[in-house]
């Protein structure tokens, strides 16, 4: 299970899914845009898949550690090659929607009209 090999801790790590197969509709406190800090990069919580940590931002103490603290703990691994999109505008944006060329998660549109915070 342990296959991947970390030289600076000089241990084994396995890479595994960061969500819960519950939508931002059912648990809207794990649904959160996810910040990688080194390279300035954010990522959009999937509509259907909920972060399995909580954020710090808004939720109250929590049995877990905080995804933000997993992050700077380095114990999440972002992409090494992320695809990065900027929509210019917001007709932009919706065009990007109904083309469907918005980034995905497998069939999930991860941008939409519909998607609470689509206009900030």
């Amino acid at each position: 299970m342990y296959r991947v090999y970390d030289e600076e801790r000089n241990d084994l790590y396995r890479l595994s899914d960061l969500t819960l197969g519950f939508s931002y509709k059912e648990c809207p406190n794990l649904a959160y845009d996810l910040h990688d800090e080194k390279n300035d990069i954010w990522y959009s919580s999937n509509p259907n898949r909920v972060w399995v940590y909580p954020s710090k931002a808004g939720s109250k103490p929590a049995k877990t550690r905080f995804m933000e603290d997993w992050i700077t703990a380095d114990h999440i691994k972002f992409p090494e090659a992320p695809r990065m999109v900027v929509y210019q505008t917001r007709e932009a944006l919706l065009q990007a929607c109904l083309d469907g060329t918005v980034p995905r998660s497998g069939s999930t549109s991860m941008i939409g009209p519909d998607l609470p915070d689509f206009d900030s």
